[in-house]
Parts: structure tokens; C-alpha cells; sequence
């Protein structure tokens, strides 16, 4: 009887072959299994991180770290989101920031105001929002109604205005509540494409801010507004979901209609090739799919076949350039908190994905790899 041996497993899952030519590591079926360090072993499951849900579903994570200029101390705020409101842990209870808001979409970022630390906030539907850890209001000036927000050369910059989207927003410099014109003070970008696409992001890449269109992407170079310019990025797609934009070491990640591409600075190319062919992403709901980089390893939670909500998720090891897939598990939101890695769903809980969880949250895990023939 012929025998052979797997010396191991780091090959993950490729669908880019035929069964009968691959690798004898390589799997064109698998979910739920970790190959990490080759051998071949069920994933970590996950556990509640806070123990006490939200009053909703959360739609959103947020992450607020505050300076204390009298004792040097930094105090972190856990944020999460739901359909209309927004609260935070306050260590034994979720407290209600605001109530009645249009929209859970957010996007977020910390900065200062003055000399005090804020974390500001754009769902594209109410009027963006500031908190500094004690007084919740709306962002100062005239900002304008956006969903995307990034800072870049010390200005805040915004898009996906509804009335406008084909246009990018700055701020004055150190300044996010001034949004009038001036020299060097803020305006804005005008980035027609004539191909149906929209702007759905803006994010701080290396030295540059990158705008993220439907069908292509561009990147502004400059400091300040005299000597800005728009360059168009060397790609064939662009991104069909905000919160998969996210960059680490020397790439920047985004899902697009072909897949999951990595932008280097220069160029977008796609990041899996025919890895994953077989899998289906719901082409109506993929702009809810969202995306982390955790310690080198890139999770894509995305809709898979006919889902109408994030069911299954892309694992991919960016140092050993595996893949693998999770099934069995719903994400709204990703977020990297206390090192540890964070999620959450429709359940209204944070979970954590935990090492020494042998379950998803109770529920037992179904995995498999099939060998190649």
C-alpha cells in the first residue's frame, strides 16, 4: 500500500487548483482550523468580554483614550454603538451618551481640540459628533454630514456627504471646528470619476490620504492646500466597504468586488488571487463587511452566500500568507482593545476571541480540513 506523509499543515486553504494537483498542506476545503504553527488543530473560540449587553444590537465599536495632564495617567473608554444610540462602559454598566440618532454606522477617530483630547464621530446622517469624556454635543462650526473621517497633515478630513459624493472635505489645520474657506484654512476636493462610482472613505496611509471611490482610488500628496494634489492610484477596482480599509506594516487592506486587494503606496493588486474562487460574497450587503489587523494576522468578517449579515470571515496570516476561513460566527464590528482581539453582533455582547475558549461562546465549533487527493 503507497503511503505519503503531511509534514504539515501551513499551506491553509486554496481553491486556486485543482484538488488533484495540490500541495499535500494545501486544503480546497476547510473551515474553522488553525494551521498557524503547522499542525493542525481546531480555532480559538471566543467568550463575552463584557458580560452585560447593550441595550441593542451593536453596530459599532469605538475606542476613546483620554491623557490626564495633571497626573500623566491615560483612562480608556470602551464606546459601542447601536441602530439609534450610543453608550459606554462604565465598569459595571452601559451608559447612555446619546439617544435618538438616525444611524449606528459610525466612524470614528481621537483627537485634540485645543489642548483637550476628544474622540469625534460621522455616521453620514446626523451632524458629527464630539465627546471628551464628559460632555457629549455635536462638533463645533459647520462640518459637514460625513461617514468617512481621517486626519491628515492636522486637518480632519470627511467624505461621503450624501448630496455630495464625489467630494472631500478638510478642516482648518489643528482646527476641526472651523470649516470655512481662507488661506490655507479649510475647503475642499472635487474628484468626479464619471464611472457611477462614490467616495465611500477617506484613510491616512503612509505619508498620504487615500480616497477610497466605488471603482478606482486616488491619494492626495501635500501638506497644505497650495500645493495639494490628487494622483490616481494604479488599480483596476476600488473599495465597496469603509471598515475594510485597514492598513499595517508596508500595506493597506480593502475588500473590493473582486475580492480583498492590498494597496503598497503605489499600487492596488488583489491579496488572495483564486484562493478563495469558491467562496460567495452577497454582492448586496458586502458594503457591511468589515476588517482588522491583528498581531500579522488581516480577519475579514463578510456576508457569505445569500446572508444578509456577516456570517463568515477571511483569516489571513500575513507573514506566512495562509488563508482560512471561520464559519458559524456573526461580526458587526471588529476592534483591538487591551491588546486583546474584540467583535461584536446583533447580540448587544463584545465578545473576545480567547485562547482558552474551546467553544463560540457555548455553541461548539464545526471544523474539518479535507486532504487533497
Amino acid at each position: 500500500m503507497a503511503t505519503f506523509k503531511i509534514k504539515n499543515f501551513l499551506g491553509g486553504l486554496n481553491q486556486a487548483a485543482d484538488d488533484s494537483v495540490l500541495a499535500a498542506n494545501q486544503s480546497r476545503n476547510a473551515q474553522n482550523v488553525d494551521v498557524s504553527s503547522g499542525t493542525l488543530k481546531t480555532i480559538a473560540g471566543y467568550s463575552k468580554y463584557v458580560a452585560t449587553a447593550a441595550p441593542a444590537g451593536i453596530t459599532r465599536l469605538m475606542k476613546f483614550y483620554k491623557n490626564n495632564t495633571t497626573t500623566g495617567a491615560v483612562t480608556s473608554y470602551l464606546l459601542a454603538a447601536t441602530a439609534t444610540a450610543i453608550y459606554y462602559w462604565t465598569g459595571s454598566e452601559w451608559s447612555a451618551l446619546a439617544t435618538g440618532l438616525t444611524s449606528g454606522d459610525w466612524d470614528y477617530l481621537n483627537y485634540q481640540i485645543s489642548e483637550t483630547d476628544v474622540i469625534i464621530m460621522g455616521n453620514g446622517a446626523d451632524v458629527m459628533k464630539k465627546w471628551d469624556g464628559t460632555t457629549f454635543a455635536n462638533l463645533g462650526g459647520t462640518p459637514p454630514v460625513a461617514k468617512s473621517i481621517a486626519i491628515h497633515a492636522e486637518r480632519l478630513w470627511a467624505t461621503g456627504v450624501k448630496a455630495y459624493p464625489n467630494t472631500i472635505y478638510y478642516s482648518d489645520d489643528l482646527n476641526p471646528e472651523n470649516w470655512t474657506g481662507g488661506v490655507d484654512a479649510a475647503g475642499e476636493i472635487y474628484l468626479p470619476t464619471w464611472d457611477g462610482g462614490v467616495c465611500i472613505g477617506v484613510s491616512t496611509i503612509f505619508s498620504d490620504l487615500v480616497i477610497f471611490k466605488t471603482n478606482n482610488i486616488s491619494r492626495v500628496v501635500g501638506t497644505y492646500p497650495g500645493n495639494y494634489e490628487v494622483k490616481t492610484v494604479y488599480s483596476s477596482v476600488g473599495a465597496i466597504a469603509e471598515k475594510t480599509i485597514v492598513s499595517a506594516n508596508d500595506r493597506a487592506f480593502f475588500l473590493s468586488k473582486d475580492g480583498l486587494y492590498y494597496y503598497n503606496g503605489v499600487a492596488a493588486y488583489p491579496l488572495l488571487g483564486d484562493m478563495a474562487k469558491d467562496i460567495v460574497i452577497n454582492p448586496a450587503y458586502a458594503q457591511n463587511a468589515v476588517s482588522i489587523v491583528h498581531k500579522n494576522v488581516l480577519y475579514c468578517a463578510f456576508p457569505e452566500g445569500d446572508s444578509t449579515t456577516n456570517n463568515a470571515v477571511f483569516v489571513y496570516d500575513l507573514l506566512a500568507k495562509n488563508l482560512m476561513i471561520w464559519r458559524g460566527i456573526s461580526v458587526t464590528d471588529f476592534m483591538e482593545y487591551n491588546d486583546e482581539l474584540l467583535f461584536t453582533n446583533s447580540t448587544g455582547y463584545v465578545y473576545q476571541i480567547d485562547e482558552d475558549a474551546t467553544s463560540f461562546d457555548g455553541t461548539l465549533i464545526s471544523a474539518h480540513w479535507e486532504t487533497p487527493w
